[in-house]
């Protein structure tokens, strides 16, 4: 199962020829499980102007995997991100 993050959905859905968005039609075409978190439901569908796209949009993520995470993910993720800034990783 791969969790897709937003960047790479938003250039996705807007037709980027970009190398993560490749990655991502490879994924689709091979059939792979793709899943999303509450945080990138919300960053994907929130910045979609038009109304037809947004229902479009909805319609293709809500058949994704749907990955709930508690306040726990989101403090290990903050551990985890401080951790590497530290590091000079980013």
């Amino acid at each position: 199962m791969v969790l897709v993050d937003t960047t790479v959905w938003i250039d996705f859905f807007s037709d980027r020829n970009e190398p993560h968005v490749v990655t991502l039609q490879e994924l689709i075409e091979n059939e792979e499980d793709l899943s999303l978190c509450s945080v990138i439901l919300a960053e994907v569908l929130q910045g979609i102007r038009s109304d037809t796209d947004f229902i479009k949009t909805k319609e293709y993520v809500c058949d994704l995997i749907f990955l709930p995470m508690r306040q726990a993910t989101f403090l290990r993720s903050a551990e985890i991100y401080r951790s590497l800034r530290k590091k000079g990783i980013t």
